[in-house]
């Protein structure tokens, strides 16, 4: 199936009535679609291909479980789990969100 949204609105519309299994999106700006985890709300298993306006770069968003075993729980292990967490997102490619 292809389609085509114009608006933000339209694109979610059809997302959640259509339930695709790839959304492509032209990003102008940044480095993440800029209303594309609303897309996530509707289907977790979406892949959403980012595609630069001009053509120079592209990426693939998707959710994906992921899980780390801190073994036994401590203050100094539950300390160490909150600041390695900028660090694990940017080793999968969530650089560009805040953190």
């Amino acid at each position: 199936m292809v389609g085509q949204a114009a608006t933000q609105a339209e694109l979610l519309d059809l997302s959640r009535r259509c339930r695709p299994d790839l959304v492509i999106l032209a990003i102008d700006h940044g480095d993440h679609p800029p209303f594309g985890w609303e897309l996530f709300e509707g289907d977790p298993q979406l892949r959403v291909l980012g595609i630069a306006m001009d053509g120079s770069r592209a990426s693939v968003y998707e959710l994906r479980p992921h899980r780390v075993v801190l073994g036994e729980l401590s203050v100094d292990t539950l300390v160490a789990a909150v600041r390695d967490i900028p660090a694990a997102r940017a080793s999968v490619g969530f650089e560009g969100l805040s953190q």
